[in-house]
């Protein structure tokens, strides 16, 4: 009966949208406010690393760890059990990316702008963070296979896009740490047959290898999580992940990427141009590719459940037009930290974040609810 009592619950739906919206408008009234605390706050250096990349390549390690195990979760006894229901997500993720450089392509030789042509990788990737945070605020009365498709979806969306970003040569990946990390992810794979503890061991040495190989060391989180076993310590951890993600690293990590030197954007016909430019291609490129190419995939074979209709496969869509890691990432590598540029992408960036994930949200709350609810086992 002690071990009932002292049983850690389950996050409610509404925490991680709640904290996460509190982040954002308190990054943007301080940036507003006082530009240069705010930036200082987020550039100190602690060991040697500013507290914003400790936020997105730390912190964020353990919202993906909690992914993973959802993941993993489905793979075992839902969803996913049948691999062949990842084809719809990943078919989604290559559809969304695909789509937006197209239009970025498209609208920069229209409208003569060289920061759309040449960034036409930027508006590609999603944040799960955002679409976690959000899809929270309706998760209740959606079908649980709409959450594990767009968790699959982001996650492919955002190791999609770091794949581009080292084919096209703007990142140089360390190939050998690369091979280290495929080693330890192997080691934890094969060894999650003994329990859960060299699953969790081999989290901080891949987390390193993924650092210091060049791409986001914070999916070491989401392979680790789903390589661990269905077992007591697995459930508390994933419920463990599942508040720290909802109390700390959502709201630190809002906190760290709406902030915006908002007084030293120049309004000019450029500005509005890359940022009208940005919303447009968040807006329709990732929801009609993310849509049309689900669909499409699902007409070759690739099943989908009638839980996923058109219309929530459209408010995923949007949802899927919140981001802020990668593609500013992407930016970065691309302009320069500091470059004029990054100020009117921010606020594309920014504003199709709001737009996308407020329609989204509204549209998938129009849904009828399901006639049993999504159990609450895997929330974060």
């Amino acid at each position: 009966m002690g071990s009932k009592k002292h049983e850690l619950r389950a996050v409610p739906d509404a925490l991680p949208a709640i904290t996460l919206g509190l982040g954002g408008l308190v990054a943007v009234v301080w940036s507003w406010s006082s530009w240069s605390s705010y930036h200082r706050s987020f550039t100190h250096h602690i060991f040697s690393t500013d507290a914003s990349t400790i936020i997105a390549n730390g912190l964020l390690t353990v919202l993906f760890l909690a992914i993973g195990m959802e993941l993993a979760a489905e793979r075992r006894e839902g969803a996913l059990r049948d691999l062949r229901h990842a084809m719809a997500p990943l078919a989604g993720a290559i559809g969304g990316m695909l789509a937006t450089a197209l239009l970025s392509v498209l609208g920069g030789l229209l409208l003569t702008s060289p920061t759309l042509l040449r960034g036409w990788g930027v508006p590609m990737a999603t944040d799960v963070a955002f679409v976690i945070g959000v899809l929270a605020l309706v998760g209740s009365r959606l079908p649980r296979e709409l959450r594990t498709f767009l968790l699959t979806l982001a996650i492919a969306d955002d190791v999609g896009s770091l794949g581009v970003l080292g084919a096209t040569g703007s990142i140089h990946a360390n190939v050998d740490f690369l091979l280290a990390a495929l080693a330890v992810s192997a080691l934890a794979w094969f060894g999650r047959t003994k329990g859960p503890a060299l699953p969790l061991l081999a989290l901080a040495p891949l987390w390193y290898c993924l650092a210091r190989s060049g791409t986001e060391p914070a999916l070491a989180g989401v392979i680790i999580g789903g390589c661990m076993p269905p077992h007591a310590i697995t459930v508390r951890l994933e419920r463990l992940a599942s508040w720290g993600s909802g109390l700390v690293v959502l709201p630190l990590f809002a906190l760290s990427a709406c902030g915006l030197n908002w007084h030293a954007v120049r309004w000019n016909g450029p500005t509005y141009t890359i940022v009208g430019g940005m919303v447009a291609i968040r807006l329709l490129g990732k929801s009609i590719g993310i849509v049309g190419v689900t669909l499409l995939a699902n007409r070759l074979g690739a099943p989908l459940t009638q839980a996923l209709s058109p219309r929530r496969l459209l408010g995923a869509g949007l949802l899927c037009d919140m981001g802020f890691t990668v593609p500013l990432l992407f930016a970065r590598v691309v302009f320069g930290e500091g470059s004029s540029p990054l100020s009117p992408i921010t606020i594309g960036l920014l504003v199709a974040t709001v737009l996308g994930g407020a329609s989204g949200a509204l549209l998938l709350r129009s849904t009828e609810p399901e006639s049993s609810p999504p159990s609450s086992d895997h929330v974060i």
